[in-house]
């Protein structure tokens, strides 16, 4: 046997499955089986075993490499792995045992093996009995699942202190700001300003005017215009400027208009968030929308 190195790993999690069935040994057996030989791998051997009171742990090793799992019939939960190399698919043995198992919910992901310098790249997925997989790439960042809006203001003896202390007004100021460029992901939902974990990488799309001219009015704004295909994503436009927030959020309205028409996209809706300060020493105003989970 020479083998690539190269492997795919499929670690899946199956929910609400037939609990009959997590506790049939004989009946596991078969369907690893089943499972690897639909993902067109070459059994080598089996070892099953099931547990008292209930509970069933086996291997199917496979040529490729093998496929495992261990059940909680009293949950209805089964944890599978799935690493196979050369042409044997996956994602071809999950679907032949989630679907023979009766799960209902499940969740995976897919890592890639044995690629020097860039091993472990992973994708996941969530799915149900009657939806295909909707599979993501895993990133630094995970995908974001909602967005809210923030704005404050801040006085600083520095243009980066008042910064900072614009941030804290805003609630984010406790948090690592990743400056995204300005695209709302389809299908996310607005949720209320929420508290964040320190420390966290937070993606935003913001706006900021910082000033050391006492007495100017200084605004930032952001505007998120929504497309009425919710499919389709949603654009972020960020303005600044020594005017007022009125004036401010008038311009980056219109951008956030503008940029959707050049794109085609029909918008439903405006999203606006803003901050107008009056410096007394070095001012910043600050406005953002967040990416969230």
């Amino acid at each position: 046997m020479n083998l690539s190195t190269y492997g795919r790993h499929l670690v899946a999690e199956y929910h609400r499955c037939d609990p009959r069935l997590l506790d049939d040994v004989d009946a596991i057996t078969d369907l690893m089986q089943a499972a690897a030989i639909a993902a067109g791998a070459t059994i080598v051997r089996t070892a099953f075993h099931r547990f008292a009171p209930t509970g069933v742990s086996g291997v199917v090793v496979i040529q490729e490499s093998h496929l495992s799992i261990h059940t909680w019939p009293e949950q209805g939960y089964a944890a599978i792995d799935f690493y196979t190399c050369g042409d044997c698919d996956p994602k071809v043995a999950h679907e032949v045992l989630a679907r023979r198992l009766d799960a209902q919910v499940g969740e995976l992901i897919l890592l890639e093996r044995g690629i020097p310098g860039a091993s472990m790249r992973g994708t996941r997925g969530n799915w149900g009995p009657s939806t295909s997989v909707r599979w993501a790439r895993e990133t630094l960042l995970p995908d974001p699942t909602a967005y809210f809006v923030v704005n404050g203001s801040g006085e600083g003896r520095t243009t980066l202190n008042a910064f900072d202390h614009a941030l804290l007004d805003a609630g984010v100021g406790d948090t690592n700001l990743v400056r995204m460029s300005s695209i709302v992901p389809p299908g996310l939902t607005r949720i209320a300003p929420t508290s964040l974990p320190a420390g966290a990488l937070v993606p935003m799309a913001y706006a900021e005017m910082t000033s050391d001219r006492p007495g100017a009015t200084i605004s930032a704004a952001i505007a998120a215009a929504i497309p009425a295909d919710p499919t389709l994503p949603g654009l972020i436009m960020e303005h600044h400027a020594e005017e007022r927030l009125a004036e401010v959020q008038a311009t980056v309205v219109q951008m956030a208009l503008d940029g959707m028409k050049h794109r085609g996209r029909e918008v439903a809706d405006v999203i606006t968030a803003g901050s107008e300060h009056v410096v007394r020493e070095i001012g910043c105003a600050f406005a953002g929308l967040v990416l969230w989970q």
